[in-house]
């Protein structure tokens, strides 16, 4: 059974009697992470799956012990249950929204210094709540920070605990130890874990900080380097690590990006980072700019002009409606070759399949549409279903139309994708 291939059609599959898989929303090396309905509380959770690993090592054992210690803490996703079911552990916790990495390419590769500094000041936040439990990331990256949903959009979630571990050994700090392997993603992995340092708190903070400058600038100078091998493109990336300087770095940046890594840079193995320094610096640059911290992220503000997205979504409504002639065509040849002897009760049931994909296909759109976490600026529109039943009636055919709620900044390409994934779904209007 491949857990990126699960049947979920007509809610089929339920794990430990309670989580009814709706959708998949991505996997790595963990195993998968899928939205499902909680029966109980018939709320949306998140669900990860993974195979009961050979060696008893479960990734997601450990990522529910972290997230327990997390209960109630603002800006992690709080856990719901830990169980098995055959050979599958899974964890479900709070659904949340885009990752920083989606938004960022939403956002054309760049976020304005505003919207890095709120979120910089939340991730200092994040990381002194997780270290405050004793424990290290060790894969900081923007695909492990999400925005919440709704009432909570405004705030940075940390995720992915996977690689976590502590870094205290019966009430004392962990040895220092060298010749240790790459553990993380190598473009935000610390100098220090290239170079084979038993990682500690300093790490997270680097790695924090990386992600902030390839926030500003829109890539790393280490980004994109050939290699035949993944052990040559880790060197390749460590050697461009140890030959640039914090000043080549953070060049065009303000002057506080060089001081927060020189700062980190600077902390020994087992010394314990002054987050609320840190923040403090990324504050008073924040107030110096003149920023209100109204959480109007990038992301939010109009990503693309309504006048271009209408025009866009027009032209998809044409090609819908070309592809629903062609499917009417092909129906009428259909019925034509049929034999007289036919029961019109076996012509009708020919049509429920189709109607009940268009259904689905609805459905599905709505819930990608409702999980999207921009909030701020919500419109009205409305998806046409043009059935069977209307195809092959008069020319003038009834429109099944269904209402939804539609985030007005919701990025076409997204739109796009949903829409080419169903049968013949057009928009009429907002």
């Amino acid at each position: 059974m491949d857990l990126k291939t699960l049947d979920i059609s007509d809610d089929k599959f339920v794990i430990g009697e309670r989580y009814i898989l709706k959708e998949r929303l991505g996997g790595g090396s963990f195993g998968q992470l899928y939205s499902a309905l909680d029966n109980k509380t018939n709320q949306k959770v998140a669900l990860k799956l993974e195979r009961k690993p050979a060696n008893g090592q479960s990734s997601l054992t450990k990522e529910q012990s972290i997230l327990a210690c997390l209960e109630n803490q603002r800006g992690f996703p709080q856990f719901h249950q830990y169980g098995t079911e055959n050979d599958l552990n899974y964890i479900a916790m709070d659904l949340l929204g885009y990752n920083l990495e989606k938004l960022f390419r939403i956002c054309q590769m760049k976020f304005s210094l505003k919207t890095v500094l709120m979120l910089a000041n939340q991730m200092l936040c994040r990381i002194e709540a997780l270290h405050s439990k004793h424990f290290l990331h060790r894969d900081i990256k923007p695909e492990n920070f999400c925005i919440g949903l709704n009432e909570n959009s405004r705030y940075l979630y940390m995720i992915d605990f996977g690689l976590a571990r502590s870094y205290m050994e019966n009430g004392k700090h962990i040895n220092f130890r060298d010749n240790k392997g790459l553990v993380g993603t190598a473009r935000y992995a610390s100098l220090n874990t290239h170079l084979g340092f038993e990682q500690c708190r300093r790490d997270d903070l680097e790695s924090i900080g990386f992600t902030l400058v390839y926030f500003l600038k829109g890539k790393l100078p280490w980004q994109n380097v050939k290699a035949e091998t993944k052990k040559e493109k880790y060197q390749l990336i460590k050697e461009a690590k140890l030959n640039i300087s914090i000043e080549e770095l953070c060049q065009d940046l303000p002057k506080e990006f060089c001081e927060y890594f020189h700062y980190v840079r600077s902390l020994e193995f087992t010394e314990e980072p002054n987050y609320s320094s840190l923040r403090k610096v990324f504050k008073n640059l924040f107030a110096a700019r003149g920023y209100q911290l109204d959480y109007d992220y990038d992301w939010i503000q109009g990503l693309m002009k309504p006048t271009n997205l209408t025009k866009k979504i027009l032209n998809m409504e044409k090609v819908e409606y070309q592809r629903a002639k062609l499917l009417k065509q092909e129906m009428e040849n259909k019925q034509e070759n049929k034999t007289k002897g036919e029961s019109k009760e076996e012509g009708d049931n020919t049509k429920i399949p189709e109607e009940k994909k268009i259904i689905d296909n609805m459905n599905n759109i709505k819930s990608n549409l409702l999980r999207n976490p921009f909030t701020k600026d919500t419109k009205d529109f409305r998806v046409r279903f043009m059935s069977n039943e209307n195809l092959n009636g008069n020319q003038q055919s009834t429109k099944k139309v269904y209402s939804m709620q539609m985030v007005g900044s919701t990025p076409l390409n997204e739109i796009q994708r949903t829409m080419n994934s169903s049968i013949y779904p057009s928009v009429l209007s907002f």
